[in-house]
């Protein structure tokens, strides 16, 4: 019965079942010694682990069915029947443990195979790890070389520098000394020719000092008012002469929507115009130069481009693209024939792209060259700017505390600034620790000129000593340094200084640096030249003045509350550009106060610009 169903359930594929009823009825043959059933059942099994492919289990129970084929007596049965059991149980365990031994080598050999592939990678990881360890290094060792060239070069500048522009400072002193003095007509020749001397030398020095702030993005550009077409017309007015001498024909073409004044940097853009013009005459011998001026209006903003166009040599298509490289000319004959440092066009660029500009070049040889420049620019809020080649004012009634080592120099500077008529006195004291023993003796200096580099006690720390042991912290102290090189400024202002003037120069500019730190209002501001005798015209000005200064306090305050020190700075100089032109001294000297922290700890110093913005708004309303 048994045996029957479970056949019936093999037909129907339900093999789990079939097995189940051959097992019951197989067991049941043996237990009741049922010969025949368990031979039955032994074909059974073997046929039905046959059909599922399993041949092992199948030919167990034809070997089985084979040890049970003689019957004699029941015990003798009973007794086979135990021993094919035992036979079939040994081979069943004898299979199992067959597959797990091949499992477990499986298992093994993935194992080691996994192994081998981890101690692979960790060998290339360690392998790696060196590889860059030593790279690293190797980096690491190159820019200490590279820092090293770098602090070599930078010493090599301000050394070389300073060696230059000390005894070129006396050459520039004497030669004002006695310009000042009755010459024949052969004297004032050798004066010029004295005069221009110096100033070529000075010119190459500081094309080459001038390259390395640029490359550092060091150079800070000035944000003021300025007339673009009284530059352009100042710029051609001082090479008009050299072109002459090449028999150059200069040309200006300003078209008519070019703004009078804008809101820039004159001084830089006047440097790349003259070097831009200087080459362009310099290579068009008996030839024609134009400068052109346009006006690009955008949604983006407004721009200026210029062009100065020649009909010279041209250059070679080849050089073109290094032409904006340092110290690269057209070729080796070019310095000897013409002169320069090869310099000039690297610093435009470098001038240009500080300025977010661009400019380009287009040259055939033998027909001439075109450099175009291309400068975002903001309009001033002013229609003209009267310009004044005399902006400086005679010193009065000042004492001048003059610290300076050089001999020369000393006596120079000193002859420069006495005047016995006007009460200007000025003591001499050699290096710092004389300057010290002065002051201990003669607190009623009202100005101290300092040279930085001197023995005994330098600038630098003579300035510390007056500020904090002698506790002389109104009287302002100007630096005097033939270095011109980054971050003397910042030395100077951290060490006590209020300012620095950089050697050599005019007697002009010293009178002025001195009469900013005194306070005392230079003649020709632009405010008072623009609104003498016209009281509507002040007003206007003011207006625009107070509206401007309001917005550009609350983008202050913003830039602070931001924590954006740029933006915070740049800020800054901007409103103090407007003070200036304005005259106001007291809010340009907070202003400038707050420029030199170079901090964004400014909340107290914003409460007292404004207060001293309304005060100086309501007395130039009043005025």
């Amino acid at each position: 019965m048994y045996y029957e169903a479970g056949k019936t359930k093999e037909k129907l594929k339900l093999f789990n079942d079939a097995k189940m009823y051959y097992e019951k009825g197989f067991e049941t043959a043996k237990n009741n010694s049922y010969l025949a059933g368990i031979k039955i059942g032994c074909l059974k099994f073997s046929a039905f682990y046959e059909s599922l492919g399993n041949y092992k289990k199948s030919s167990l129970y034809l070997k089985y069915l084979n040890k049970i084929k003689i019957k004699q007596g029941e015990a003798e049965l009973k007794a086979r029947i135990e021993l094919a059991d035992q036979e079939k149980q040994l081979l069943i365990d004898k299979e199992q443990a067959k597959n797990d031994l091949k499992f477990k080598n499986t298992f093994l050999l993935l194992l080691s195979i996994i192994i081998g592939v981890l101690i692979l990678f960790l060998l290339l990881l360690f392998y790696a790890f060196r590889s860059k360890s030593s790279f690293l290094r190797q980096l690491e060792s190159s820019n200490k070389k590279i820092l090293s060239v770098q602090k070599e070069k930078d010493d090599f500048l301000a050394y070389t520098s300073h060696e230059i522009r000390t005894p070129l400072s006396a050459v520039v002193g004497s030669a004002e000394l006695l310009e000042s003095t009755s010459l024949t007509k052969p004297q004032k020749q050798h004066l010029l020719s004295l005069k221009t001397s110096a100033n070529n030398i000075l010119f190459l020095v500081n094309d080459i000092l001038d390259l390395s702030k640029l490359e550092k993005r060091k150079i800070t550009l000035e944000n003021i008012s300025f007339s673009l077409t009284q530059l352009v017309e100042n710029v051609c007015l001082a090479l008009n002469s050299k072109a002459l001498k090449n028999k150059v024909t200069l040309k200006k073409d300003v078209h008519d929507n070019v703004p009078e004044t804008i809101i820039g940097d004159p001084v830089r853009l006047h440097q790349v115009l003259v070097n831009l013009i200087d080459n362009a005459i310099k290579f068009s011998n008996n030839g024609v130069v134009s400068i052109g001026l346009k006006l690009n209006t955008k949604e983006s903003g407004n721009s200026l481009t210029f062009e100065i166009k020649d009909t010279g040599s041209g250059i070679d298509s080849k050089k073109l693209k290094t032409i904006f490289n340092p110290y690269v000319q057209e070729n080796e004959a070019t310095s000897r024939q013409y002169g320069g440092t090869g310099l000039g066009l690297s610093i435009c660029k470098n001038i240009i792209e500080i300025m977010n500009g661009e400019i380009s070049v287009a040259s055939t040889v033998g027909v001439g060259s075109l450099f175009s420049f291309t400068i975002p620019f903001n309009r001033s809020h002013y229609d003209t700017i009267e310009n004044s080649e005399s902006n400086s004012i005679d010193l009065e009634k000042t004492e001048v505390l003059l610290v300076e080592d050089d001999l020369l120099n000393g006596e120079l500077y000193s002859s420069l600034l006495k005047n016995k008529e006007k009460g200007v006195t000025v003591d001499w004291a050699k290096n710092g620790q004389e300057a010290l023993s002065l002051l201990s003796n003669n607190f009623s200096y009202d100005i101290i000129l300092m040279d930085l580099e001197m023995p005994i006690k330098n600038g630098i720390e003579t300035t510390k000593e007056i500020r904090t042991k002698l506790n002389l912290k109104a009287v302002p102290i100007l630096g005097m340094t033939a270095h011109v090189v980054e971050d003397v400024l910042s030395k100077c202002t951290k060490g006590g200084m209020n300012d620095c003037i950089s050697k050599p120069f005019q007697a002009k500019q010293l009178k002025n640096k001195i009469n900013e730190l005194l306070n005392k209002p230079k003649l020709n501001v632009v405010f008072d030249n623009l609104t003498k005798n016209n009281p509507e015209k002040k007003a206007k000005y003011i207006s625009i003045f107070e509206s401007s200064f309001n917005k550009d306090i609350a983008q202050l305050k913003n830039a602070i509350t931001n924590d954006d020190l740029k933006l915070t700075n740049n800020q800054i100089h901007k409103m103090k550009g407007a003070c200036l032109t304005m005259g106001i001294t007291k809010l340009s000297n907070q202003l400038i106060e707050m420029e030199q922290k170079n901090s964004l700890d400014l909340k107290e110093d914003l409460i007292i610009l404004m207060s001293i913005f309304e005060d100086e708004l309501n007395q130039l309303k009043r005025n």
